[in-house]
């Protein structure tokens, strides 16, 4: 999937998920490669590192965010994904707005 194709599946703004993708990228944990339907628009994709990284937080991350949506409760956790949503838009508006003065 490109950028752009993982940001709307996941919900999430382009410009953040390149901030993450780049990362990635910089740990050797994703790779770039050319999109066939789109010259700009480059495919991501793991590397073995990648998978392997993935394969070894899996186990622990499904136990933590079972936890977690249970001792906080997933009505309480759903309200403050929307708040956080909310917020990083608030923020990328000031990022954007900064970017432009200087």
């Amino acid at each position: 999937m490109s950028v752009a194709d993982i940001a709307r599946f996941i919900g999430n703004t382009r410009q953040a998920v390149q901030r993450i993708a780049d990362r990635l990228f910089e740990e050797g944990l994703v790779e770039f490669h050319d999109n066939p339907a789109h010259a700009r628009a480059k495919l991501l994709a793991p590397t073995e590192s990648g998978r392997s990284a993935v394969r070894a937080i899996a186990p622990a991350h499904v136990e933590l965010a079972n936890r977690l949506a249970s001792d906080y409760g997933k009505g309480k956790l759903a309200h403050l994904l929307a708040l956080m949503e909310d917020l990083e838009v608030v923020l990328e508006g000031i990022a954007a707005s900064t970017e432009d003065i200087g």
